[in-house]
């Protein structure tokens, strides 16, 4: 992968990579043209980084209550805080998977 040949230049992790500015994930084969890497200290980064997050937040949340016993989760942001709540309360019993 091209962003561990670069990784070591950049004081930021490389999250995702622009290629004739367009925007691309970093295991998908990069082609010749103009090659500028993302890092967590940019904003579409940063965005990035955040919006991974709440994906895996949400496959874990689904994963461990049960899709049938999810009817909604909203995920809402405030400045510098997150939190997630369903629709309709639930409970997990110790040990379930």
């Amino acid at each position: 992968m091209v962003a561990e040949e670069y990784q070591k230049e950049y004081a930021d992790e490389i999250l995702l990579v622009q290629v004739n500015g367009k925007l691309q994930e970093l295991q998908e084969k990069i082609r010749e043209g103009e090659v500028q890497f993302i890092t967590a200290r940019q904003k579409t980064g940063i965005s990035a980084y955040k919006r991974s997050a709440t994906l895996l937040m949400l496959k874990a949340f689904y994963a461990v209550a049960g899709p049938e016993n999810v009817e909604k989760v909203i995920v809402d942001f405030s400045i510098g805080k997150g939190f997630c709540r369903s629709k309709r309360k639930f409970y997990i019993k110790p040990g379930a998977s």
